[in-house]
């Protein structure tokens, strides 16, 4: 069945990745990365950032190192990143920075990496309201916008698989991390479509669990309930994992 939940196309360009300059006090040329850790060049040598979170990304034949900065978050991590910007700084093989992606403010971020490294999903958002960017990573631009739930899973190079909230519907009961009208979708980019594979109804949620590209079987966490009033009660809502084939 094909998508009835609205997807936007973002040309929001201040959000783009940027190679000149990351933030005011941060020199991109002052840190490499080595053997996976963060170091800092000075006119006495290369000194460690210690505990700074760097992340490892194999994606076909290139390596991304990439971490993720919030000086506003305080303790440890305000201190190690005192005077850059919040956001995502990239590093390439050679250890080298190479772009900062400015991330929102009271929001977790982190970059979902295509197999080939050509693209990635930048996962951002509160608990479990989330917001799937995708991006170009060699032309550094965004490319479009996804409205979801964990989690997301790339099936291929061409294709994801992502829980996606319809956000043009009102929640359906007190809150918390999963409001509801939730259902499994697979995008493919060469079609530049979505397919909804299990979907929402007005009694039943669908999250995605697993998803397994070889055998093409998807792990799908279903949420249902006997009457539309008992979203209001958590105790009368029911879960079981169900199999759904992938288009």
């Amino acid at each position: 069945m094909k998508n009835t939940i609205l997807y936007l196309t973002v040309f929001i360009i201040s959000l783009g990745l940027s190679q000149s300059k990351a933030a005011a006090n941060f020199e991109a040329s002052k840190y490499v990365v080595e053997n996976g850790l963060l170091f800092e060049i000075g006119p006495k040598g290369k000194k460690e950032v210690e505990n700074a979170e760097v992340n490892e990304e194999e994606r076909g034949e290139k390596t991304i190192y990439w971490l993720t900065v919030d000086p506003a978050a305080g303790g440890e991590e305000g201190k190690i990143y005192k005077g850059w910007a919040k956001g995502i700084y990239f590093f390439n093989g050679e250890g080298r920075y190479i772009a900062f992606l400015p991330t929102p403010k009271g929001q977790d971020s982190y970059p979902n990496f295509s197999p080939d490294g050509k693209l990635f999903i930048l996962d951002s958002g509160k608990n479990a309201n989330r917001e799937f960017i995708l991006y170009d990573f060699e032309g550094m631009a965004p490319k479009k916008t996804f409205i979801g739930a964990p989690q997301l899973m790339w099936l291929s190079p061409e294709a994801f698989v992502f829980t996606s909230r319809d956000s043009q519907k009102s929640p359906r009961g007190p809150g918390g991390d999963y409001a509801g009208w939730l259902s499994v979708a697979v995008y493919d980019l060469k079609k530049d479509s979505l397919t909804i594979v299990a979907a929402a109804t007005p009694t039943e949620d669908f999250l995605l669990s697993h998803a397994d590209s070889s055998s093409k079987i998807l792990d799908v966490n279903k949420i249902s309930v006997k009457k539309v009033a008992d979203w209001q009660n958590e105790a009368a809502q029911t879960q079981e994992i169900i199999k759904t084939p992938l288009p």
